[in-house]
């Protein structure tokens, strides 16, 4: 090798050292754009490529291909949106934790409810579906049920000194707490919510990818092997998002900035959802 050959080897290893190290890990606007783009991906499958085809039992391979992989790269979304969500609520804190709880909850509502009709439009053609309910559903209940979670927890903090008063109260929160996520996942499972292909439960996997970044957050290997044992809900293909989570870059933003970003990614959720209703009501 000539000393040129070698010059030209050190550059090249010195330039990716340098990409590394410029390198820190995606903000949570790369990652809503990247779970937006994944979900447009699923909507562009159901919309477009779907209805083209017809009978599926007569459908060309080919075309068919396309269309369930278009539909497994939109699951990929599923722990990235997670993810932002439970970034986006351990913002809530200080004096107006309260007021943020609540934009929150009315913010993810408000788009739900207008997001239904275009949904089911993209999806089924029909105004209304109910063997699919917007994953969007899937945000808010969710949200809802960490929230409980979060105000039931405090209350083993104002607990009595007795210890017989800690441990039976400690075991009343544990039993409600269980209640409440099991409600959750009954809401989930019992009005479809996120059902993709009538197999994928979205909606109860994004509650268990939700409850694992809420409460494992705090050990990285432990968080992603049971984010990735979450997965098998999705036939594991949604496990593959968790790459993104993994690279992620962890912000300490305020709470303001933060709900203007999110806000914007809700509304250009919404537009894909219009766009892609009216392409298939076109059809």
């Amino acid at each position: 090798m000539s000393v040129m050959d070698r010059y030209s080897d050190a550059a090249d290893q010195e330039s990716r050292r340098v990409k590394r190290r410029h390198f820190k890990g995606l903000d949570s606007l790369r990652l809503g754009t990247l779970s937006l783009m994944l979900i447009a991906c699923g909507m562009l499958s159901s919309s477009m490529i779907v209805p083209s085809l017809g009978n599926l039992m007569h459908a060309p391979v080919r075309s068919l291909t396309v269309a369930l992989v278009l539909e497994a790269l939109s699951w990929c979304a599923t722990p990235i949106i997670a993810w932002m969500l439970v970034a986006w609520m351990s913002s809530f804190e200080g004096p107006d934790a309260n007021r943020g709880r609540w934009h929150g909850l009315l913010t993810i509502a408000v788009a739900a409810v207008v997001s239904e009709v275009p949904y089911d439009v993209a999806n089924s053609g029909k105004a209304w579906d109910f063997s699919s309910q917007n994953p969007a559903f899937a945000v808010l209940i969710t949200m809802i049920v960490l929230l409980i979670l979060d105000a039931l927890s405090p209350a083993r903090r104002r607990l009595s000194d007795a210890e017989d008063c800690k441990r039976s109260t400690g075991m009343r929160m544990a039993l409600l707490r269980g209640i409440v996520v099991i409600a959750g996942f009954a809401w989930m499972w019992l009005v479809n919510v996120g059902v993709r292909l009538g197999i994928m439960q979205g909606g109860v996997l994004f509650l268990l990818y939700g409850l694992v970044f809420r409460y494992v957050s705090r050990h990285e290997n432990t968080m992603m092997l049971s984010a990735t044992l979450a997965g098998l809900v999705g036939f594991m293909i949604p496990s593959f998002g968790l790459l993104a989570v993994h690279f992620r870059r962890d912000e300490q933003g305020t709470l303001s900035s933060q709900n203007r970003q999110y806000m914007a990614l809700v509304v250009v959720y919404i537009l894909i959802l219009a766009i892609c209703s009216i392409v298939r009501m076109g059809r």
